[in-house]
């Protein structure tokens, strides 16, 4: 693919915006799950649940 030098340098400054973005993004997700850990280990027990759909798979 031949592209211009100018759009080539834009385009890669687009893809870096949109990588510093999802870089944040995550780092949000991350904290959101640092901070829910804490509430949401209780609910671990789910495990039980899981159980009986893997006897019927056998």
């Amino acid at each position: 693919m031949l592209v211009p030098a100018m759009l080539e340098v834009q385009f890669s400054n687009l893809v870096t915006l949109a990588t510093i973005q999802e870089f944040q993004t995550t780092r949000q997700t991350i904290q959101e799950f640092q901070t829910t850990r804490l509430t949401e280990v209780p609910k671990i027990p789910q495990k039980n649940s899981k159980k009986p759909m893997l006897v019927p798979a056998m």
